[in-house]
């Protein structure tokens, strides 16, 4: 009996001492890439807009008030390993089969999905993560709606491949990452703090689980292509989500965020009848998204 109970000591000792050393392990993570490689994700995109009010030169501007709004969307993403040096590798992104679905779950045929689907861009991402925008999307033509989709679609990317950390981490390492809009022809700024919560396996794969928390500002001015206005949005706004990396293999395997952004956009007309009119609109929106590695075809 008393020899049945050692063992029992013994085991729960072994099983203590292995669950200690995977939580002080620490690892070297970095990005690996080989040239050629292809890698598919299901995505889903969720905006939703809180209800709000259009101001017009200090007055709230009869008829014009914005009820709750959301869109959802899916999406087949890939990621083709065009090229790698000194282990920098150029990812050709692309969305396939995009879709928008309404509120009845079916598929709503806007021109904003339509042009951007199958088109591509390109990054280049270094193995700690520094990610670089090598070309963007084609133009668009007249679709002010699909440019400003396609941007956001762009971004997205930035948000779901983490800059790793310089020094070997583990659960419990914390980091931080800047990135500037300017830098990869976006809008916003966004700096964020990253956290490894542990190992956990997800989607088959043995996985850092790495909290994402943001910090959003942006300032933008668009200018209306006919001369006619001018528009000024300065917003303010937060980042959560959780990230699995995948750190044998080096890569991302998952993403799970959302975002809220608080935005002021003032607007002026400049030409014609309307000429010195001004109206101001504030808007709280919320962007779902999702992430998964789908497995090889």
């Amino acid at each position: 009996m008393m020899k049945i109970g050692y063992t029992i000591l013994i085991l729960l000792l072994s099983c203590s001492a292995a669950l200690f050393a995977e939580e002080d392990e620490k690892f070297t993570l970095a990005y690996q890439f080989k040239e050629k490689q292809k890698f598919t994700y299901d995505f889903g995109l969720v905006y939703k807009w809180d209800p709000y009010e259009v101001t017009a030169d200090n007055r709230k501007e009869p008829g014009i008030v914005e009820k709750e709004s959301s869109r959802r969307y899916s999406t087949i993403f890939r990621q083709t390993v065009t090229g790698v040096e000194e282990g920098k590798a150029t990812l050709e992104m692309q969305y396939l089969k995009l879709k928008s679905i309404n509120k009845e779950g079916k598929e709503a045929y806007l021109s904003s999905t339509k042009a951007v689907k199958n088109k591509a861009f390109s990054v280049s991402i270094t193995p700690d993560g520094t990610m670089t925008l090598v070309e963007n999307w084609k133009k668009f033509g007249g679709l002010s709606g699909a440019v400003h989709f396609a941007q956001d679609l762009k971004d997205f990317m930035f948000r779901m491949y983490p800059k790793l950390p310089a020094e070997p981490a583990g659960a419990g390492s914390t980091w931080t990452h800047e990135i500037k809009g300017k830098d990869i022809e976006s809008k916003e700024d966004i700096v964020y703090t990253y956290k490894i919560l542990g190992q956990e396996k997800y989607l088959n794969h043995r996985c850092l689980k790495i909290e994402v928390n943001g910090i959003i500002t942006s300032e933008y001015r668009y200018d209306d292509p006919r001369g006619s206005f001018f528009a000024i949005a300065k917003g303010n706004g937060t980042i959560t989500g959780i990230c699995y990396f995948a750190h044998v293999k080096g890569l991302v395997v998952g993403f799970e965020g959302e975002s809220k952004k608080d935005t002021v956009m003032n607007t002026e007309w400049v030409l014609g009848n309307e000429a010195g009119r001004k109206q101001t609109k504030e808007l709280t929106s919320y962007i779902n998204l999702s992430m998964k590695l789908t497995p090889p075809e």
